[in-house]
């Protein structure tokens, strides 16, 4: 959602065995799934009634929200190791037969090459969304301000948030500055928004921005730094592909995403997903 450029990591897998592993690598990662952890904010009620509502598929069947260990230190991993970590995370046997029911197919491990860009996560607080009303995109009240529908690569821009986040000939473009469009919260926002192939969308901000603020806690971890300053603790990278050999999406589609998100600490994998499935 925006036009930031994919970062290639640099390193490449050829060779590896049916878990992921290389040889010629260092100590690959191992990966165990937590069925016990829980989101408190995916898991609600209210959350899944507006997923639900948003295109997600009932009760967000079509969104993944699944949570692993990683058994080896993560903790300062340089960003050349991502790609690798990425690659061995999807054809990990645990991480494979959970995510399988989702349409992630990875069984060719040594030919995936996954591409990832590391997103940032400087933005954590909803302030972050006051620029809605400053430039127009809604109403004081938090009433959505629409427009005329128009298509954008199947996606209705029927309202004003629309139309910032993906017309660059629109005035209302600038809004969301390049850095903004990297961040984490941004997309989670951006996401619900834009729902599934049967969204029924909302005229009023205010459910996406509470919506937008549970996830975004069910996935990242922060602490509070010395300078007492809150900040993220957590990496979040965007897998928008595993290659020519994999299957990241049943169907191509810009409603697509899947993040990875890391928490060094806790040594927790949280995979964020979903797979655009259309309504005819």
């Amino acid at each position: 959602f925006g036009s930031s450029k994919l970062v290639k990591m640099p390193s490449m897998l050829d060779t590896m065995d049916g878990d992921g592993c290389d040889d010629d690598f260092q100590e690959p990662f191992t990966f165990h799934f937590l069925p016990d952890a829980r989101f408190r904010a995916f898991e609600s009620p209210a959350v899944q009634s507006a997923l639900t509502q948003w295109g997600f598929g009932d009760q967000a069947q079509q969104m993944a929200l699944y949570k692993f260990r990683v058994e080896q230190p993560v903790q300062d991993m340089p960003a050349q190791e991502l790609q690798r970590f990425v690659a061995e995370f999807f054809c990990a046997r645990d991480v494979r037969g959970v995510l399988q029911s989702k349409g992630i197919y990875a069984s060719k491990a040594e030919k995936l090459k996954p591409e990832v860009v590391e997103l940032s996560t400087s933005a954590l607080n909803m302030q972050f969304f006051d620029k809605l009303e400053q430039a127009g995109l809604v109403s004081h009240n938090g009433h959505i301000k629409g427009r005329i529908e128009e298509d954008f690569e199947g996606i209705p821009l029927v309202n004003k948030i629309r139309e910032a986040a993906f017309d660059e000939g629109s005035e209302l473009y600038d809004t969301f500055w390049e850095s903004d469009r990297l961040e984490f919260l941004y997309r989670i926002f951006i996401h619900l928004n834009v729902g599934g192939a049967s969204n029924q969308y909302e005229d009023h901000v205010e459910r996406y921005l509470e919506v937008t603020k549970g996830l975004f806690r069910d996935m990242l971890s922060v602490r509070t730094a010395d300078s007492g300053e809150v900040v993220s603790t957590s990496r979040v990278l965007e897998v928008t592909s595993l290659g020519e050999d994999a299957v990241l999406f049943r169907k191509e589609h810009i409603s697509n995403f899947c993040y990875v998100i890391i928490d060094p600490s806790m040594r927790h994998v949280t995979v964020w997903h979903f797979g655009y499935v259309p309504f005819w």
